[in-house]
């Protein structure tokens, strides 16, 4: 599988691409424009992520907009609505406005920091990413 994860902390990446090793091979995006432009040229050459796991508190561009931002570009590109890529919003962001804006956006999952393994999982699994 190809992940792409995107955290601008150091040790969030490092803990992320640990616990993402379970189910492929993952890329790091440290901001919101990166993700976008990553994706995008990953859609654009045939190559999509499987997964992208997103934080919402990113510099450059937060990643509320970089969900609609990969989703917008899923739709130009001619990604099939059942194939676009699964995101999973990772944030410490609790508060119901934020979960609610990540669904509404067409995020595929939602669990917020601290992140451990089994948590995860159970995100993969609801939204059929595992």
């Amino acid at each position: 599988m190809r992940i792409l994860v995107v955290e601008d902390d150091i040790f969030s990446q490092k803990f992320m691409i640990k616990l993402m090793s379970a189910y492929g091979t993952a890329e790091v995006a440290s901001d919101g424009k990166v993700a976008v432009e990553k994706a995008t040229e990953a859609i654009r050459t045939k190559t999509p992520y499987d997964l992208i796991t997103l934080d919402i508190m990113l510099p450059e561009m937060d990643g509320q907009m970089a969900l609609i931002e990969i989703r917008k570009a899923e739709e130009k590109l001619g990604m099939p609505k059942g194939k676009t890529t699964k995101i999973i919003m990772t944030t410490a962001l609790d508060d119901s406005i934020n979960v609610f804006n990540s669904y509404r956006h067409a995020c595929d999952g939602y669990v917020t920091k601290p992140i451990n393994r089994i948590q995860l999982q159970d995100v993969l699994s609801k939204a059929n990413v595992i």
